[in-house]
């Protein structure tokens, strides 16, 4: 999901300016006199302005509390609200519908629910790593126990795509699961689908 058009250009309004003054205050950057000058510069420029803000939040009081810009009170409260940020490392973990979850990097990892602002982040990340590797090792899982009730239903020597918990495709070969699993599956979530091979003889 993403932000409306609306918020996304408030977002932008806000948050340039900060760092316009911010950058203005503390002469990170040189020959950046006005706003447009200073949106112009690179963005990794910008980011050492924005790292400053993040790490000296009495550069964010004293903003609201000048106001520059003349925001309204209520522009204002949500620049107050950045004082609550979240610094740190973070993995993609997977896309949901209205937004996309982040787990953080410590010990007892939190999970955050991130929307877009422009472009959706399940079309820039279409595979995160730990989802791949979430329903991988969660198929791995369920192949364990479908494997024993197969064996158990005399059912030995073929292959299964098991997706979400669930067998959805099999062959007697991997080129035939795969031939099936290609017409069956979006291409997208083809890399979420755990191939198992059940071998040996059925038990009776």
């Amino acid at each position: 999901m993403r932000l409306s058009e609306k918020d996304v250009q408030l977002f932008y309004r806000l948050h340039s300016s900060l760092l316009f003054y911010a950058n203005s205050e503390r002469g990170i950057l040189k020959g950046a006199p006005t706003p447009k000058a200073f949106m112009a510069r690179p963005v990794a420029e910008k980011a050492s302005v924005r790292d400053m803000v993040y790490e000296d939040p009495q550069l964010l009081d004293s903003f609201v509390r000048d106001n520059p810009p003349g925001f309204s009170a209520e522009d204002l409260e949500i620049v107050r609200g950045w004082k609550d940020h979240l610094r740190g490392r973070f993995y993609l973990f997977r896309h949901l519908k209205r937004y996309t979850i982040f787990l953080s990097s410590d010990p007892s990892p939190r999970a955050y629910g991130v929307p877009s602002l422009i472009d959706d982040l399940k079309d820039l990340f279409p595979h995160p790593p730990l989802m791949v590797l979430y329903h991988q090792e969660m198929g791995k899982s369920h192949a364990r126990t479908y494997g024993r009730r197969l064996s158990r239903m005399g059912i030995s020597d073929a292959w299964f795509g098991i997706l979400e918990g669930l067998i959805i495709a099999s062959g007697r070969t991997r080129e035939e699961l795969e031939r099936k699993l290609q017409a069956i599956v979006p291409p997208h979530m083809g890399r979420l689908v755990y191939r198992y091979r059940l071998r040996g003889k059925a038990k009776h």
